[in-house]
């Protein structure tokens, strides 16, 4: 792609391990790569041209504790950490279970899967015999599904599933697929869709209008990306007039970026965007979705929220 088209920025690839092999090559060539991708060794590789404006997986998996923590008033007994295993799943993972520990909660289990899982109804029933309040679950797209009919199949649900780690239960596919056994299931999302600004209102009804379902993760981050991509090519297009499109004054011009309004901030889970020299947000944005009635609500932060959380899950039988 480098190599015959010539981009000056490539935006995208989502998958962790992706954008750690690609980003060698975009450093090497010296063409931007803004990343959609959440493990935090994205950014500790000493890449010189790679920038991540959405939050990291450790964010992620806090944020999963931290509204648990609040919409249960702090009476969670304990926990089961569960993820696929790759990296992605695993820093999410540390990211819930050092808020856990550092509250002192107990997790009775923690247990790892292969992405391509096929059946998990043992290793429900194994979370089952543990018994914990809250399942902290980090999966990607097919195994959330294949969880999903899991713990109906087995006919267990603990108080709360909380998703960490962006697609998973609340994508919209994902919910036509599990149909309702959905309902109640929560997970953090790197985009909010229901961001009362005109930017963000614009491309959700345009999203909305052309696939029928509001934007996915992975859309939402690109969004927002590829406004940080026009902010840094206005900066640079006033400071390096002579050479805007020139790498190294494209990268100057991310690091020189200092964003609290305009279409970046109008779209992004947060109110700041300014990088630091690993090429991470210092202001990193997450909230938190809930499928309800079928539909994926923002429910956290209760000031960003468009409906309030349900809790606990409703198939929950003490």
């Amino acid at each position: 792609m480098i190599s015959k088209n010539h981009p000056v920025a490539i935006l995208g690839l989502y998958i962790s391990r992706f954008v750690m092999a690609a980003s060698e090559v975009t450093d090497r060539e010296k063409v931007i790569l803004i990343a959609d991708a959440l493990v935090p060794k994205v950014t500790q590789m000493g890449r010189q041209y790679l920038f991540r404006p959405g939050p990291n997986a450790t964010n992620h998996g806090a944020m999963a504790y931290q509204f648990i923590k609040e919409v249960s008033g702090g009476e969670v007994a304990s926990f089961a950490i569960l993820n696929e295993d790759s990296a992605n799943g695993r820093a999410n993972s540390l990211g819930a279970t050092e808020q856990i520990l550092i509250d002192q909660k107990p997790i009775v289990t923690t247990l790892e899967y292969p992405y391509d899982i096929t059946d998990a109804t043992q290793i429900v029933s194994q979370l089952k015999s543990a018994n914990p309040d809250v399942v902290i679950h980090t999966p990607y797209f097919n195994d959330a599904i294949v969880f999903g009919k899991a713990f109906k199949e087995v006919g267990w649900y603990p108080k709360f599933i909380a998703g960490a780690g962006a697609c998973g239960y609340v994508d919209p596919e994902s919910i036509k697929a599990l149909g309702d056994a959905a309902e109640g299931i929560s997970m953090t999302f790197s985009y909010n869709p229901a961001k009362k600004t005109p930017q963000n209102q614009k491309f959700v009804d345009a999203y909305k209008a052309l696939k029928g379902y509001i934007p996915t993760e992975g859309a939402g981050m690109n969004y927002y990306g590829a406004m940080v991509l026009y902010e840094a090519l206005e900066y640079s297009g006033k400071n390096f007039p002579d050479d805007p499109l020139n790498p190294d004054n494209l990268r100057k011009a991310f690091l020189a970026l200092d964003l609290t309004s305009g279409p970046a901030v109008e779209t992004y889970p947060g109110d700041h965007i300014k990088f630091n020299a690993l090429g991470d947000n210092e202001f990193p944005g997450v909230v938190v979705l809930q499928v309800q009635n079928g539909e994926p609500k923002v429910v956290y932060p209760a000031a960003e929220a468009e409906a309030a959380p349900v809790y606990p899950n409703p198939y929950y039988q003490p």
